[in-house]
């Protein structure tokens, strides 16, 4: 229902779950789901937190509650924290690992996220849709340094970060049409 947008009748459902099970974290957690569909940001924050007081350990709550303020609350600094703890509760996951590096490069930390892009880009056996979120990732690590290097008045290490960006992109084999329009906004 949420996905067709039909919120109203989405939410009803989510009530009866919370009057049949109060204490299961994921009525909460698909109630911030379908909130932060709605644009209700605090109602979405309130409902991703008690889902999270409720069950600690609930990795996938963490895992949206992450990406959530990261996009829809710009705190990439508590995102981080959500992911370094879904981490823990699910090391050998890329998924977690690669949100993580995202929050780094919102955050400036660059060789992190860098060290984290290397490290996954060694998996073997990696799903094609990590592998090219590593890709995306690899190239605005490159792209937000330089832009970090200019605003911060270092041409010089902008410029670097650019040979470096032009030297990782000519050893992607088949680039994909998002990473062609991530390069088209450099300036």
């Amino acid at each position: 229902l949420a996905k067709e947008r039909n919120f109203d009748d989405a939410l009803k459902i989510i009530d009866k779950a919370k009057l049949l099970a109060p204490d299961f974290y994921e009525c909460l957690r698909v109630e911030a789901w379908i909130n932060a569909l709605m644009g209700n940001v605090s109602q979405a924050y309130d409902s991703y937190e008690r889902a999270i007081e409720t069950e600690p350990k609930a990795a996938n709550a963490r895992f949206m509650f992450g990406g959530f303020l990261l996009r829809e609350v710009d705190d990439p600094e508590r995102a981080a924290e959500q992911m370094q703890q879904v981490i823990k509760l699910m090391p050998n996951a890329p998924e977690p690992k690669l949100e993580y590096a995202r929050c780094c490069l919102y955050l400036s930390r660059f060789d992190e996220a860098q060290a984290i892009l290397e490290e996954l880009a060694e998996l073997p056996d990696c799903h094609e849709r990590v592998h090219t979120k590593i890709l995306d990732l690899q190239i605005q690590t490159h792209c937000r340094r330089a832009d970090f290097y200019q605003a911060n008045q270092e041409p010089t290490k902008a410029i670097e970060s650019l040979v470096a960006l032009k030297s990782y992109f000519e050893s992607v084999r088949s680039p994909d049409q998002k990473m062609y329009e991530r390069l088209a906004r450099i300036r």
